[in-house]
């Protein structure tokens, strides 16, 4: 999932191109006192810069200063010169037009509240907002945008010093601020890479290389993490990620887990996660329960996409809510033609 990002759709609005175009059919047949509004007082050939004190309360100022703008200013050149392109039911007769006006009043005004939609505050996720998503879940998987499936290094994947860690049990195990488990690929380490020999071998999955262990007392294993990235990446299907995908991949994890003690642990687990046979292969949420491991920032290859699928479903919702009133707004903008 991590090698396939999601397609993260734009926030919409509802200041649709068929919402503009009402406010700006309804400023058109508006009375010349009200345009002028728009002008500047001192300035009468150039357009106003602050709100007016007057011709509406100051509410609708603030909240429709920025439409009745635009939408003056798309139908004359200057105050009070019309552009010759925006000549909207100059066909009609005064009676007509006075009819217009009034069915044009409601619908401008069905059109705001359908407009006016408090958008609810979309959970923080560092992901949604990035202008590479792609390199920054790569990032959780391998620890840097520009490593491979086989030419990472330890330092990418356990973090700088990688070579010192000298227990297995300690660099699996997260612990603020030096926690080693922070990419996805380190914690596949703890849970797949093998033990010193007279261990048990093939955890994950069977014809790993026997000489590729992490030893005991020992640094973790670059080749073995090459060779366990390369298996669970073999099927090239690119599934199309969304935060439906992403919440069914976080409870498989959430499944899977084990607590003791008050702590959490993901993979083969009896003891502690030292990769012995008596004891454990596993990576270690010290005191901390299953639910708070997709919030803690020791593991973000968890709480990043938790956190994304989160903002994703968010979006998501909005956005069907935003087409929903789109649909309604351009019916009214057919009317107001």
């Amino acid at each position: 999932m991590l090698q396939n990002a999601p397609d993260v759709p734009e926030a919409l609005t509802t200041k649709t191109a068929d919402y503009k175009e009402i406010i700006k059919r309804n400023m058109s047949v508006a009375d010349s006192s009200w345009k002028h509004l728009f002008a500047d007082s001192k300035k009468p050939d150039q357009w106003a810069t602050e709100k007016p004190k007057k011709g509406a309360a100051q509410a609708d100022w603030y909240k429709m200063w920025d439409d009745w703008s635009e939408a003056i200013k798309s139908l004359e050149d200057t105050p009070g010169k019309p552009k010759t392109t925006e000549q909207h039911y100059a066909q009609l007769s005064p009676a007509q037009l006075q009819a217009a006006k009034a069915e044009l009043a409601l619908i401008a005004n069905t059109a705001v509240e359908l407009a006016t939609i408090t958008a609810p505050q979309e959970p923080s996720s560092t992901l949604i907002k990035s202008t590479n998503i792609a390199a920054e879940m790569k990032k959780l998987f391998l620890g840097d945008a520009a490593a491979t499936l086989t030419s990472f290094t330890n330092d990418q994947i356990f973090g700088t010093s990688a070579s010192s860690i000298s227990s297995r049990d300690n660099a699996c195990t997260t612990t603020a601020p030096n926690g080693k488990v922070k990419t996805l690929l380190a914690a596949m380490s703890c849970v797949c890479q093998g033990e010193t020999s007279g261990e048990a071998d093939d955890i994950c999955f069977k014809g790993q290389t026997a000489a590729n262990v992490w030893e005991n007392g020992g640094a973790p294993n670059a080749a073995a993490a090459k060779e366990i990235a390369g298996k669970c990446t073999t099927d090239d299907h690119k599934q199309k990620t969304t935060y439906r995908t992403i919440q069914r991949t976080l409870n498989n994890v959430a499944r899977l887990v084990t607590t003791k003690a008050g702590s959490t642990y993901l993979g083969a687990f009896q003891n502690n996660c030292n990769g012995q046979q008596a004891n454990s292969r596993c990576i270690k949420w010290a005191n901390k329960k299953p639910h708070e491991i997709f919030t803690d920032p020791e593991t973000p290859w968890l709480k990043d996409v938790q956190d994304l699928a989160e903002a994703l479903e968010a979006r998501e919702k909005h956005n069907n809510l935003i087409n929903e009133r789109s649909k309604q707004l351009a019916v009214l903008a057919a009317r107001a033609r």
